[in-house]
């Protein structure tokens, strides 16, 4: 097992070498947590990556399982490099819910992202503008609203910046495209926005029209991550008012694929999905245009304040 000095790398491999360890041992989560006295629960954190493990409860874990020599060094290495390095986010903590924080380390880990958003534009492909439009709907406060814009925006440069960036696969619903957020003209912004990031060869993006009628997407937003630590092993995540929910259980990784396949079977191709948004683009620019004339001249009927006789507009 190589460790690594990324804190995400070494969390998720330790987290993956648990699990495979542990079915090697032939115990449930429930049977190993009955040995420690702990929560299946708690386990299952652990296994998730969705918390760290402390060196103490690691080589509990260890002793149980039965890991010894180098497999036991390496984990202990990496799981004491993953505690001691910071993640770039972290100073942003006190304002990012701990799904967003699985979600971006799922993000840093990730060399397949396959996504499909129905109502809105995916974060990784979002303008500056157009974040701050769809976070101010969550939250009133301006910092906070800054705060997570600039999560945002670094998200991307994150994904999308590295040397050997993952392969991205954006389905977006015809609603997300022809959803005006904020104005026209931001909207219009938003949409070159995406065909810019289209045109690299890491990212597809595909629209689904409303032609396509009903599909097994309508049930909400989707994302299958396939994370390099984890040994060609994938995840789901969903979003919901309750928040986002994340699962490496085979059958809804599974049920995603179907999910996928089937979006890719009924989504434009990349090439019409381009002539899509750019006619899209267009409308929104008409759009922009009329609202900015229907302006002009309302000004223009506006009546303008007169003056009493005998009186000055200056002091």
């Amino acid at each position: 097992m190589a460790g690594g000095s990324d804190p995400i790398d070494g969390r998720l491999l330790v987290a993956s070498e648990l699990r495979r360890v542990r079915d090697d041992t032939g115990l449930t989560q429930s049977e190993a947590a009955d040995q420690l006295s702990w929560s299946a629960s708690k386990i299952a954190r652990i296994e998730a990556g969705h918390v760290a493990v402390s060196r103490t409860d690691l080589m509990a874990l260890l002793s149980v399982y039965a890991v010894k020599g180098q497999l036991r060094d390496s984990l202990l290495a990496a799981n004491d490099t993953s505690r001691r390095t910071r993640t770039w986010w972290s100073r942003h903590s006190r304002v990012l819910s701990p799904a967003l924080q699985q979600l971006l380390r799922f993000e840093s880990q990730c060399e397949l992202l396959r996504q499909y958003e129905p109502l809105l534009i995916p974060g990784l492909l979002q303008t500056r503008d157009y974040a701050r439009a769809v976070i101010g709907q969550h939250t009133s406060d301006p910092g906070t609203v800054e705060t997570l814009v600039k999560v945002r925006l670094r998200r991307q440069i994150e994904v999308c910046g590295r040397p050997a960036p993952p392969l991205l696969w954006f389905a977006l619903d015809e609603a997300a495209v022809r959803r005006v957020v904020g104005s026209p003209e931001l909207m219009a912004d938003q949409l070159e926005h995406v065909l810019a990031h289209a045109e690299k060869a890491h990212v597809t993006v595909r629209v689904v029209p409303f032609d396509a009628g009903v599909h097994p997407g309508l049930r909400g937003p989707l994302a299958l991550y396939g994370l390099r630590a984890e040994h060609g092993r994938f995840v789901v995540y969903q979003e919901s008012w309750a928040g986002g929910m994340f699962t490496r259980d085979e059958p809804t990784v599974d049920h995603a694929r179907t999910v996928f396949n089937r979006l890719h079977a009924i989504a434009l191709d990349a090439e019409d999905s381009a002539v899509f948004l750019r006619d899209v683009v267009g409308e929104m620019r008409e759009k922009a245009a009329r609202r900015a004339e229907v302006r002009k001249e309302a000004a223009k009927e506006r009546p303008t304040a007169t003056l009493p006789a005998g009186w000055s507009a200056r002091p």
